[in-house]
């Protein structure tokens, strides 16, 4: 492994941190209209987690208010280092540009960015209206991965709770998965129910890419779990392509399928490769946000149809934009 290598792998989480921090004065700017760039940092100051931030190779002691300001400098170093990060990824995608030490809005219509940021700093996501943040985040994720794989490809959301028309109980999903696909055959192993209604094995969404009109079976199938909340790295290995194998006989002509985890959260550049290993093909913010650009989606037209408007407002606790 090479220094630098090296160096990115034992920053992964540091720059996570950075890419909070990042998120944090995102909001700020949609709520107040411009934020300075220590204001994505003020959660760490009021928490003491500055000492996470505190150099590599620092040796103490120092006055703690010395200690706090090199931690200060250092965090704000780091979250100036993500925005620049994201306005190189991201491009005309990034609804937002530093002016000077401030960051602000540069669109006045809020985008596909904005949902997944807003998403990611809602306060909880099990109750009243909050529920509907990571549901919709499934469903929306389920078109996006399937038009990143084109004309040829289907989709169907099996994510728990699902809509009547694909079938409230697992088993029902998964029946109707297989008579729009032409593979899954429902079939149980001996100890296992025939009928089988909780749930959904992980699987939010199946994507699958059809080679050719003319043939009913042989697609390439892509299984899908999404991860909404700060919890999201203990959800990487929610699919379990064993467990779900088991209650089908056969399954699809191509095995395997190829995981995809799908996130409304920014993974830095070394988390990203690390949750790749381990959960699949990944589609983070940068990828949904993007993709919807390469492949000229309508957003206002997938953000009306969503209800993303609203959702906004439901994960800011309908607290005033400033995108004028």
């Amino acid at each position: 492994m090479s220094d630098d290598a090296e160096d990115k792998f034992s920053d992964r989480h540091e720059k996570q941190r950075n890419s909070k921090n990042a998120d944090d004065l995102e909001l700020s700017v949609l709520l107040e209209g411009e934020a300075v760039v220590d204001a994505g940092v003020y959660d760490e100051r009021i928490s003491g987690a500055l000492d996470d931030f505190m150099p590599d190779g620092f040796i103490g002691p120092l006055e703690e208010w010395h200690a706090d300001d090199v931690a200060l400098d250092d965090a704000v170093g780091g979250t100036f280092e993500a925005i620049h990060e994201r306005i190189q990824l991201y491009g005309d995608a990034y609804p937002f540009r530093l002016r000077g030490n401030s960051l602000i809005r540069r669109t006045r219509t809020l985008t596909l960015y904005d949902f997944f940021l807003c998403l990611t700093q809602a306060p909880e996501l099990r109750s009243g209206e909050f529920r509907k943040l990571p549901r919709t985040f499934e469903r929306l994720s389920c078109e996006l991965v399937q038009r990143f794989l084109g004309p040829t490809a289907n989709s169907i959301h099996t994510g728990f709770p699902r809509s009547q028309q694909v079938g409230r109980g697992f088993s029902d999903a998964m029946k109707t998965l297989r008579e729009e696909s032409g593979e899954w055959t429902w079939n149980p192993e001996e100890e296992l129910p025939r009928k089988y209604r909780f749930g959904d094995q992980g699987v939010d969404f199946v994507v699958w890419k059809n080679p050719s009109k003319l043939r009913h079976r042989g697609h390439l199938f892509f299984l899908g779990q999404c991860a909404c909340g700060n919890d999201w790295p203990s959800k990487l290995n929610d699919i379990n392509l064993n467990k779900f194998r088991k209650w089908f006989h056969p399954a699809c002509c191509v095995w395997p399928p190829v995981r995809v985890f799908a996130t409304p959260f920014h993974l830095s550049e070394a988390n990203h490769r690390e949750v790749s290993r381990e959960a699949g093909l990944v589609f983070d913010r940068s990828a949904l946000t993007t993709l919807s650009i390469d492949h000229a989606v309508n957003q206002d037209e997938l953000m009306s149809r969503y209800e993303l408007y609203y959702l906004i407002d439901v994960a800011v606790e309908s607290r005033t934009l400033q995108i004028n």
